[in-house]
């Protein structure tokens, strides 16, 4: 075995081949560079079509057991079918020679093609009609308005409204009432039935 198959390095990355969709462009892909040496490597990245690609580091040290995200970024709209390439170069630090070298591919792909892992790619569901929507809204709002509802409505109110014609705890004539003292209630209690009236008066006369 020579001196330099001795030196070679392999240079391990997350995938061979990064896919962009015609109706992708300016968006981002991520190639992942592994180090498992247990020494520092330097890293060079070539590209073939620097006009249609733009790659954020081609140059710098990765350190021993550690890994560099690679974005690569296609800046034009390339015909499906189009493959360029990024060749990227590796070398232990401080040796000026490339240890290593491997081949990445750029490849343009239709916008319905399946992604890497063999999956469509999922477009958002339509959105629904303006009258869809609106018919779905009332009739949501009219859940409240059924007429079990409405009538459970009107028996609440006309409690709240008794417990307001109930005598009230502390009034002068008091002792002159015909109503049971189970049915005299307080100032508190009556803000409170009070309040449950105004709200129950708002559900029920509001336009449907």
């Amino acid at each position: 075995m020579s001196g330099a198959d001795e030196d070679a390095l392999p240079v391990l990355l997350s995938t061979t081949e990064l896919q962009f969709r015609y109706s992708e462009k300016s968006l981002a892909k991520i190639v992942t560079l592994y180090n498992p040496f247990g020494h520092a490597i330097t890293y060079k990245i070539l590209c073939t079509a620097t006009r249609n690609y733009t790659v954020n580091e081609t140059t710098g040290t990765l350190q021993a057991k550690c890994r560099l995200d690679i974005v690569v970024r296609c800046i034009q709209r390339l015909p499906v079918g189009n493959i360029d390439k990024l060749k990227i170069e590796i070398a232990k630090k401080g040796t000026p020679s490339s240890c290593g070298s491997t081949v990445l591919n750029l490849l343009t792909v239709s916008s319905d093609a399946p992604d890497q892992e063999g999956q469509q790619v999922q477009r958002p569901a339509p959105a629904p009609p303006a009258n869809q929507m609106t018919s779905s809204m009332m009739s949501e709002r009219g859940n409240d308005r059924n007429p079990h509802n409405m009538w459970l409505w009107v028996l609440i109110g006309l409690c709240c409204a008794f417990a307001l014609l109930c005598p009230t705890i502390g009034d002068a004539d008091l002792d002159k009432s015909s109503i049971p003292p189970t049915f005299h209630l307080t100032s508190q209690q009556k803000l409170v039935a009070a309040y449950i009236l105004g709200i129950i008066s708002a559900l029920v006369l509001r336009p449907a």
